[in-house]
């Protein structure tokens, strides 16, 4: 009813205001409101007719009274009144085609008779347009679709049945690509049974489509649970298949630029299509957009963003602004050197201490750039050496560690009674109660110690002797109520703390501990630092904070990340410092999620590509080194730069990187971001069809698929190093089995 309800609405607006419903139509839609005045006059000149024959019989009466401005409606767009009972063939310039013999018979719907006043009359308008709407532009198309679909059974025309059908269809799909996050999937082959019969997975009461339609319009939450809880349990028991769905849809979508022009594209083209853009055609064509995924509601959604450019990446001229990384990277390599300061001042900044006063301000670890090497991380492998988090318990005992915030400020705390050499780790945990007795025994030491504390006193509580802070929720520079041993909850009266169980208890519990086991796979128990298998990436989406994948790094538990991981985490949590420090470097980042990823490529391959090998070993460089405030640092110039020459003592002062980033550059790290899918295509979308190109009848069989993640360039460096001898059979292989090849013709 939308469409009949909106030339309704806007014609009445006309009607109230005097001005004519014909003229405020057509000022919103032009070329509907041609139909709408049409719809409406002869249902105005039914309603006069009707109350006309009522006054032959009888006087004026107060029905009639109401039914005088009528005639309003049937101007400044005069039909003349022989023909206001069919429409025109082409429906007043909204279908093609001349068909001057034929024309369409206008009837009142048969519950709308009662035409008294003009509320009556719009309401009756209304119903009758969405009839025509749906009669003569929806349900031929349709019907012309299920003429090429697999025939199951014999189709019936009649339009009640196509239109629930159409419903059904919408329905069935519709829950498909919630599930999926992307409509991509209703681009695959083998959708075509699903499109002919589109019930037949549903239990018997509903295998008919007008019964099915019914129930889906009623409520289509209930009547959609089945097939949604069996996609929620296949893909959660094959994960990568939304994996493949992120890749497959920039697949889907070089393959409909390729249909466009009818040839294979290459990257170049690809990237930029107004190449292939003759300038006699009458549109230019679009400048396609990148699609990605990002997160909602617990399910992955593409989204549409518009491709970057290095003048819309760039916000000024001499953007990006290195000197703050460059300064920084300067004053932690002389450090590591045993090399004089740099600059004075900006070591202060550097540890964490006011750049003229030297005193603390905060702590160190959040401005120091070589993470591996910080003290946090080497706290945390002391006191959580990585053979105690391979272990069920693993997890619990890193989120009982990151959760109360331990640090530098708490290193006595945690410390205490550290002997590795007799096995002895206080903070490896082995169940909930141990956990919980260990701080309680911690806090009542410290109420013991503050009961002798007054006010008065010349020295601060927590450095009294004996006194051990249990907690700093101030570790990552803002304060965090969920880092407190006891976090707060509820507001007034009903406010309250946390207990030491209700703190620690989801940590230890049994579902995160099975996943961790999981996650871990055959590194489960085994040693990380002796371990020679394969790890996984830390850019899982179970494993988000970027803090947490930080440690699982450094412990050797996971691989680092890809720069494009690392770029998309800090696309999905714009209000981070990491985020602040893209945009202090001068990138303009208003063109969403491929701006930001370009962004953050620009910057680490200038490091990757420019600081030498003994900067990188000693700052310990990789995907993660991405944590520093560059507000704090003002910008910096300098002369010729040569590369490695900081590595001198006699050139202390000189930066470890340029402050220059060339074009070339620039253009290569958003080239990156844009067709790094490319590489693993075949791959992503040979699961994606195979999971999803499954006749209806084999739906509820239990599927056997690989256990796959995706691939990483290490894996593509050894498989062309040691090629197969027999590449793998499948059903898919092939160029010409794609879902929607990148090939129209063979170039």
């Amino acid at each position: 009813m939308m469409v009949g309800r909106l030339g309704k609405k806007l014609h009445r607006e006309g009607y109230w205001s005097e001005a004519g419903g014909y003229p405020v139509v057509a000022r919103h839609h032009p070329a509907f409101a041609g139909l709408v005045h049409h719809v409406v006059s002869y249902v105005a000149a039914q309603a006069e007719a009707k109350n006309n024959a009522k006054k032959a019989k009888r006087r004026q009466s107060e029905g009639a009274t109401r039914n005088r401005s009528f005639q309003h409606l049937k101007c400044p767009f005069p039909i003349p009144a022989d023909q206001l009972r069919y429409l025109p063939y082409d429906l007043h310039g909204l279908r093609q085609g001349e068909n001057k013999t034929k024309r369409i018979s206008l009837s009142l719907p048969k519950r709308h008779t009662s035409l008294k006043t003009i509320d009556a009359v719009y309401e009756c308008s209304a119903v009758l347009l969405q009839a025509v709407w749906s009669s003569e532009l929806v349900l031929p198309p349709v019907l012309k679709m299920e003429q090429s679909l697999p025939q199951r059974g014999q189709r019936k025309p009649d339009p009640d049945l196509v239109k629930s059908r159409a419903i059904a269809r919408g329905a069935v799909l519709q829950c498909i690509v919630d599930a999926c996050g992307g409509d991509e999937s209703i681009l695959l082959r083998d959708i075509g049974g699903i499109l002919a019969a589109p019930c037949r997975m549903f239990p018997s009461h509903l295998k008919k489509e007008s019964r099915f339609a019914s129930a889906v319009l009623r409520d289509p939450q209930r009547t959609l649970a089945p097939l949604s809880d069996w996609l929620a349990e296949r893909l959660d028991m094959y994960p990568f298949i939304l994996d493949s769905m992120a890749q497959s849809a920039r697949s889907v979508h070089r393959g409909l630029l390729e249909l466009h022009y009818g040839v294979a594209l290459n990257d170049e083209h690809y990237l930029n299509p107004n190449l292939l853009y003759d300038e006699a055609q009458e549109a230019p064509f679009v400048v396609p957009q990148i699609l990605d995924t990002r997160q909602k509601g617990g399910r992955k959604r593409t989204v549409l963003y518009q491709p970057p450019t290095i003048d819309s990446l760039l916000a000024d001229t001499d953007a990006p602004h290195l000197g703050a990384i460059a300064l920084l990277l300067r004053e932690r390599c002389n450090e590591l050197r045993d090399f004089p300061a740099g600059d004075p001042l900006l070591l202060n900044v550097l540890q964490g201490r006011h750049s003229t006063q030297g005193r603390v301000q905060f702590d160190r670890d959040q401005t120091d750039p070589a993470r591996q090497f910080s003290n946090y991380a080497q706290l945390l492998i002391r006191s959580l050496p990585p053979s105690k988090l391979t272990e069920r318990q693993g997890i619990s005992r890193l989120l009982a560690y990151m959760g109360t915030g331990q640090g530098n400020k708490t290193s006595d705390f945690f410390l205490n009674g550290l002997d590795p050499n007799r096995g002895k780790f206080p903070m490896a945990f082995n169940d909930l109660m141990e956990c919980v007795a260990h701080f309680e025994a911690a806090e009542l030491n410290n109420i013991t110690i503050l009961a002798d504390y007054h006010a008065g006193a010349s020295s601060r509580a927590t450095s009294l002797a004996g006194y051990k802070q249990t907690f700093n929720a101030c570790i990552w520079g803002q304060a965090s109520n969920h880092l407190l041993l006891q976090p707060t909850i509820g507001k007034g009266d009903r406010k309250r703390k946390y207990t030491l169980l209700e703190k620690f208890g989801p940590y230890f519990s049994e579902r995160v501990q099975t996943l961790w086991c999981g996650f871990l796979g055959d590194l489960l128990g085994k040693n990380p630092e002796t371990y020679t298998g394969d790890k996984k990436s830390p850019a899982s989406p179970c494993l988000t904070p970027l803090q947490f994948a930080n440690n699982l790094v450094f412990l050797g538990i996971c691989t680092p990340p890809a720069p494009e991981e690392v770029g998309a985490w800090i696309a999905s949590n714009k209000t981070l410092g990491a985020y602040n420090g893209l945009t202090q470097l001068g990138f303009n980042l208003n063109r969403g999620y491929a701006s930001i990823v370009a962004a953050y490529l620009v910057v680490y391959n200038h490091l990757d590509t420019h600081l030498c090998d003994d900067d990188k070993k000693r700052l310990g460089f990789g995907t993660l080194l991405w944590s520093i405030y560059f507000a704090r640092l003002a910008r910096a110039n300098s002369g010729a730069w040569v590369k490695g020459a900081n590595c001198r003592r006699a050139n202390h002062q000189a930066f470890c990187i340029p402050l220059d980033i060339e074009d070339k550059s620039i253009q290569t790290a958003i080239d990156s971001c844009m067709i790094r899918w490319y590489q693993d295509r075949d791959r992503h979308i040979h699961h994606l069809a195979q999971y999803l190109r499954l006749p209806v009848r084999e739906w509820d069989s239990p599927l056997n698929l690989p256990q796959t993640s995706p691939r990483r360039p290490a894996e593509d460096a050894r498989e062309a190093a040691n090629p197969p001898s027999k590449p793998a059979q499948t059903r898919d292989s092939g160029p010409d089995e794609w879902v929607l090849g990148h090939r129209v013709q063979q170039v």
